[in-house]
């Protein structure tokens, strides 16, 4: 009796032991918690305000840097837009500067205008002069009737020649070598006209040989006999220097003299 009641008695010691090993850590763990619990609100509180701040700090802060990087952004915008003026306006004006005016360009400009204005009212004195002179001769001296003188056979053969050879060439198709051929017939038979057309062609060289010796003899000859058109091809030679040596005022006198007996070209030249 003794045994069993000691053996129940190391029985239920052995199961007190048994069951207080794996309470112990949770009853810990509960003895534990409400601590843990009642410490974890204000840990919470404490983080969360913490956080908040941290925060707040950090967007105070960035928008203190988004603040003095757009005022930086600013200012460095405000101070390109200055330079940019500020260059452009050097750049003009040192365009301006480097673009100086040809001052001896505009002396030579101004040396010819000079030139040519002082050549335009010599020629103009010079017609007044000679209009003036004619307009005193034809009234100092009478005019008298011209006296159509009688046309010789030759004379008409030669006037009919020149038609002939004119309405060919005033035709709507010229044929120039026909035209020319009787021209030429009719300055064989002396047709003053006739001989002066054939002297421009050979001046010109067009449509026939250029013979610039034979038309300058032709012209003379012809200015002689005053006949204006004659005057003009001489007129036309001085001017441009060929047969003879440039002279502008032999030119003019030629010129003026044809314009007087009522040469177009040697008006329009005037």
């Amino acid at each position: 009796m003794k045994t069993f009641l000691l053996l129940c008695g190391i029985l239920v010691l052995f199961g007190a032991v048994c069951w207080s090993e794996p309470l112990g850590p949770e009853e810990a763990k509960r003895k534990v918690s409400p601590a843990q619990e009642d410490e974890s609100p204000s840990d919470a509180t404490t983080t969360s305000t913490e956080n908040d701040r941290k925060s707040a700090e950090g967007l105070l802060e960035e928008s203190v840097l988004g603040r003095e990087e757009e005022a930086r952004r600013e200012a460095s915008r405000t101070d390109f837009d200055v330079f940019s003026d500020e260059l452009h306006f050097i750049g003009g004006s040192a365009i301006k500067i480097v673009k100086a005016p040809d001052l001896s360009q505009d002396k030579e400009n101004r040396k010819m205008s000079e030139m040519l204005n002082e050549m335009l009212e010599n020629h103009e004195r010079m017609i007044q002069k000679i209009e003036s002179e004619i307009d005193e001769i034809n009234r100092l001296e009478p005019v008298e009737p011209e006296v159509v003188r009688a046309l010789t056979p030759e004379e008409l053969e030669a006037q009919e020649a020149f038609d002939r050879a004119m309405a060919v060439m005033n035709r709507t198709k010229v044929d120039k070598l026909a035209g020319i051929k009787l021209m030429v017939e009719a300055a064989g038979k002396g047709h003053p006209l006739a001989k002066s057309h054939v002297a421009w062609a050979q001046l010109l060289g067009h449509p026939i040989h250029m013979d610039i010796e034979a038309a300058k003899k032709t012209f003379q000859e012809l200015a002689d006999e005053g006949l204006p058109d004659a005057q003009m091809g001489l007129g036309f030679m001085y001017a441009a220097g060929i047969g003879f040596n440039v002279s502008q005022a032999k030119a003019l006198v030629y010129y003026t003299m044809a314009a007087l007996g009522d040469n177009s070209w040697a008006q329009m030249a005037l």
